[in-house]
């Protein structure tokens, strides 16, 4: 894949990463009782924008950029982001409640960008550099997955499937 495009690639990623974390600072203001969970997801997902923001900064130009860290559909993460952005446009102007917005987060992560990132964190690393990356974001994985056990625990329903999400951009 040229540069230019990989460049593209990474640059919706970042703008993804953002989003969510400014999505999860909202909820930690709004549902000040699970403040704690969702500011740990506004600081990981800064730093997955960090990390890409340093791949394209200093691996890319080196062509030794792991492309698989990034989607490879630039159609697909503008999506992701055109999604994102009108949900956070939407809650900017009305909070929704409890379930409403914590389904939109878990299904938010199961969105292109947002899977490919986890994604290449689970796999078994293909070269240093991968393993590189996955050492230096070890800590900040699976946030469908903490995101679901956390509304579980706290007995917050789970609204809506991938498709009905996808589909609408929302509930």
């Amino acid at each position: 894949m040229k540069e230019t495009d990989v460049h593209e690639l990474i640059n919706e990623s970042i703008q993804l990463e953002l989003r969510m974390a400014n999505l999860y600072k909202i909820y930690s203001t709004e549902f000040t009782e699970d403040r704690g969970f969702w500011w740990q997801l506004v600081i990981e997902e800064q730093g997955h924008a960090a990390l890409l923001r340093s791949g394209r900064d200093h691996f890319l130009p080196a062509d030794t950029f792991p492309e698989t860290l990034v989607d490879p559909s630039l159609i697909n993460l503008r999506r992701s982001n055109n999604m994102a952005e009108s949900f956070l446009k939407r809650i900017n102007a009305s909070i929704p409640d409890k379930e409403t917005a914590y389904s939109a987060a878990y299904h938010f992560e199961n969105l292109v960008g947002e899977f490919t990132f986890q994604m290449f964190m689970a796999k078994n690393a293909n070269s240093r550099l991968e393993e590189v990356f996955q050492q230096l974001n070890k800590d900040s994985v699976d946030h469908a997955e903490r995101i679901l056990s956390h509304m579980k625990e706290n007995g917050t329903v789970l609204l809506g499937s991938e498709e009905s999400f996808t589909a609408k951009g929302s509930f």
